[in-house]
């Protein structure tokens, strides 16, 4: 079952949003965030992800050349995915609120495939 929520605008617009997890954003995490213009969340994650790293990289250097480094950039890696994954609609969500739009109702879709 899934959970949507419809957003409309005074102007007559109305998105259709999906509630729940995310698979694209989880997935295609920094493709996601970019095609829908989510530009602070974007540089936001890829500093965890990148930046962080190389930074720890340069002040500390014996950690670098360790497996520790290595895990957490991993760790790293899946909590940035996972935490995209997670909130990635409720950001949508957010943003369409910052645009205008306001929660016109919520509902479930059931439909059997």
């Amino acid at each position: 079952m899934r959970y949507y929520s419809i957003m409309t605008k005074q102007a007559g617009q109305v998105q259709l949003l999906k509630n729940g997890f995310s698979y694209p954003a989880f997935f295609f995490t920094y493709f996601w965030a970019l095609y829908h213009k989510l530009w602070l969340p974007w540089l936001v994650a890829f500093s965890l992800q990148c930046v962080v790293p190389i930074i720890m990289a340069h002040y500390f250097p014996v950690i670098s050349k360790s497996l520790t480094f290595g895990l957490f950039s991993v760790l790293m890696a899946f909590a940035v995915r996972s935490y995209f994954g997670f909130f990635g609609n409720a950001i949508l969500r957010h943003k369409a609120e910052l645009d205008g739009y306001t929660l016109k109702i919520g509902f479930n879709s059931c439909a059997k495939q």
